[in-house]
């Protein structure tokens, strides 16, 4: 876990607290000594990954991290949705449930994570021009951006006809930055852009398969919601497989500008997250051996040195031991063996491994 901090651009990892405290209101928060003060596993282990980092400082001191994909999180929106939740729960009664937010982050997020895209999380005031998004982002996850002032709508527009990849969930755009809702059909500025519109909405009690209406190849149910989406210019990449749902589009996506808008009008499920996330791979991001070489529980992920050269962190997250085919040369940096594309790496349950890839 340190080395995926490390990995993402950690300059620094922090424990609280240094020993379990004996009384009080957090008795039984964890510290790095338990109530006994006697050195234990996560001591050493902590004391291990210390060495580690100390060993590798020279590498990893000063890494710029590379992003897939940019996913835009509104503080606003959560907020919002604690107040007045979209989604229904047990038990949660008129106002709903006020994990709603969190829950279309949490969908989309996911399915990013298990198509190997390394993310980005930015908050709408950190958006730079469009040139830079797209430079940075290719695409860019909105999830659940309810509250939306005018200026937000207009420089994500910006970024689709610079060239960005922009993926719109429900509820984007819905309200203004005082939640009043908008007085337009939705998604309201966004609609030529999205090239498809919708008027009405429901909950969904239990999740709805979703049917291919194209070639992309995507699996899965929608959750939580449904937004009828009814296409203009928009191709349907999935349609509900519901008695009254299937007349709607679940999934659609237009080109606009020198870029694209993916609208997806439900919350996906982990199938349906994780293809609608390698679609987007396929369409928008560069091939990629490291990404696409790997077995499910492993991730790839890379960031560059000061001096350009490219630290690659594979992890593999699951008990079952996994190899992995290097795509180039590269030396490990903890072991300092020099390893050839076309090597398998072993990696043990819950382990990681940080190479530096040799130049061409």
């Amino acid at each position: 876990a340190v080395w995926s901090m490390v990995a993402r651009g950690a300059r620094l990892v922090e424990y609280w607290h240094w020993h379990s405290l004996h009384y009080g209101a957090e008795t039984y928060w964890g510290g790095i000594l338990g109530h006994s003060l006697e050195p234990g596993r996560i001591y050493d282990e902590l004391s291990s990954v210390g060495n580690e980092l100390k060993g590798a400082a020279d590498v990893v001191g000063q890494l710029s991290t590379h992003s897939d994909v940019g996913v835009l999180v509104s503080a606003e929106s959560r907020w919002a949705m604690e107040f007045m939740a979209p989604l229904s729960a047990p038990g949660s009664g008129w106002f709903g449930d006020k994990q709603s937010y969190d829950r279309i982050l949490a969908a989309f997020y996911r399915g990013l994570v298990d198509a190997g895209l390394a993310a980005d999380i930015v908050a709408p005031q950190q958006l730079p021009d469009a040139d830079e998004m797209v430079r940075r982002w290719p695409v860019l996850v909105v999830p659940g951006l309810y509250i939306a002032a005018d200026v937000l709508l207009a420089r994500l527009r910006a970024y689709v006809e610079a060239g960005g990849h922009l993926v719109l969930t429900p509820r984007t755009g819905y309200a203004d930055e005082d939640a009043v809702a908008r007085y337009v059909v939705m998604p309201g500025v966004l609609r030529d852009v999205v090239g498809a519109s919708y008027l009405h909405f429901t909950n969904l009690r239990s999740a709805v398969p979703i049917a291919i209406a194209d070639s992309a190849e995507l699996s899965g149910a929608g959750t939580g919601w449904a937004d009828e989406l009814i296409p203009d210019s928009a191709t349907v990449l999935a349609r509900y497989q519901h008695p009254h749902l299937r007349e709607f589009a679940a999934v659609t996506t237009n080109p606009f500008g020198k870029g694209r808008a993916t609208y997806v009008g439900t919350v996906p499920d982990r199938a349906l997250s994780a293809s609608l996330a390698k679609w987007l791979a396929a369409v928008s991001l560069d091939e990629d051996p490291w990404r696409s070489a790997r077995p499910a529980s492993v991730t790839c992920t890379s960031s560059t040195t000061p001096a350009g050269q490219v630290v690659r962190f594979v992890h593999n997250w699951g008990w079952e031991q996994a190899a992995f085919v290097l795509p180039t040369a590269v030396r490990d940096v903890l072991s300092r063996a020099e390893l050839d594309a076309g090597d398998r790496l072993a990696l043990g349950s819950w382990d990681v491994r940080v190479l530096l890839e040799e130049p061409a």
